[in-house]
């Protein structure tokens, strides 16, 4: 008798997310004035392959002292980040940079 032999399926794949397509680098350096701040530059750069909507890619900033969530903010492109293009986002994390330990940037993945 003729014997089934079922085809080996693939992994279920998820869909790719932001983080997985847009390339971010950042810096922080203080800013005095005029708020005493620290200034957090994100240089992203869209390979998607599609433009990404200015609401659809969010970034969260967070200041950390001792382990603990001093300071967050989010912030995102003002202006559509349209394929194979680069864009600076500027925000200003409350405080000192000495104030923090460490300073952590991520892609949201739900957009905001």
């Amino acid at each position: 008798f003729p014997t089934f032999t079922p085809r080996p399926t693939a992994a279920p794949t998820r869909p790719p997310t932001l983080a997985d397509c847009i390339a971010f680098s950042w810096w922080a350096e203080q800013n005095l004035a005029p708020l005493n701040q620290v200034r957090v530059s994100i240089e992203a750069r869209n390979e998607c392959g599609r433009d990404v909507g200015q609401m659809e890619l969010w970034f969260e900033i967070t200041g950390w002292r001792d382990g603990a969530v001093v300071q967050s903010v989010r912030a995102h492109p003002l202006d559509e980040l349209r394929r194979r293009t680069s864009t600076e986002i500027v925000v200003g994390l409350p405080g000192s940079i000495d104030w923090y330990d460490e300073i952590t940037v991520v892609i949201l993945p739900t957009g905001g």
